[in-house]
């Protein structure tokens, strides 16, 4: 039986408790001297939970890990390669179902955002190299 929406908002809560309470996912690897964009960006990542699915540190989990993501290509479910930038990161965090990793499942939820709060975690995804 297919897993309704309600069941994939669950599992990212649950994830999301596990993740404060037992993985070092808010703690990142390779960046730069402090930013302030970047700084704010990781505090944001840990606020929006999306440290539940996206590590900080390489570490693989439900979605792909920001360390190294910018600039790479990723192979979709529709066969495709697309280049991971500005574009596409914004494309995938507001409309997360328009372009899948091959490797991973449809499971991100719709996180409103403002554009200020979009900079600041593209900043911190491409700082993290």
């Amino acid at each position: 039986m297919p897993y309704s929406n309600y069941t994939r908002v669950i599992f990212v809560a649950w994830m999301a408790i596990l993740s404060v309470s037992c993985t070092p996912a808010a703690k990142s690897v390779n960046t730069a001297a402090s930013d302030p964009l970047v700084d704010a960006g990781r505090k944001l990542v840990v606020e929006k939970t999306c440290t539940t699915c996206h590590s900080l540190n390489g570490q693989p989990g439900v979605g792909p890990t920001f360390v190294k993501l910018f600039g790479r290509k990723e192979k979709l479910t529709d066969g495709t390669e697309v280049l991971v930038d500005d574009a596409y990161i914004k494309e995938s965090i507001l409309n997360p179902a328009a372009k899948i990793v091959a490797r991973h499942t449809p499971s991100m939820p719709v996180i409103p955002l403002t554009d200020a709060e979009l900079e600041q975690i593209l900043a911190l995804i491409k700082s993290l190299k």
